[in-house]
């Protein structure tokens, strides 16, 4: 018996909430606003629907994919040296230009 299960988490833009599904799991679609929030509805549900279908015992392992893509708009030009470092610098990047 498989104890892995791949959980797949994507981003819907249109609600504004995460989405987890998997092919592993039958009956598995839950969504939330909050990834964390959404990662622990899982890990509650996942046990009461595995036990519905089989006999399980101990620990599972359970694989989290997760998938995002936004639209992040690009001025083109950077008003300043000062203006590019700040940037890079709230980004965690140790660079100056």
């Amino acid at each position: 018996m498989n104890n892995k299960y791949s959980i797949s988490f994507s981003w819907d833009d249109e609600a504004e909430v995460w989405i987890a599904t998997s092919a592993d799991i039958s009956g598995l679609i839950l969504e939330d606003e909050s990834f964390d929030r959404l990662v622990a509805r899982v890990k509650l549900v996942v046990p009461e629907l595995l036990s519905m279908v089989n006999e399980l015992h101990g620990n599972i392992l359970l694989d989290y994919n997760a998938s995002r893509c936004e639209s992040v708009a690009v001025d083109g030009k950077i008003k300043s040296r000062h203006t590019a470092n700040g940037i890079l610098k709230r980004a965690g990047i140790n660079f100056k230009l």
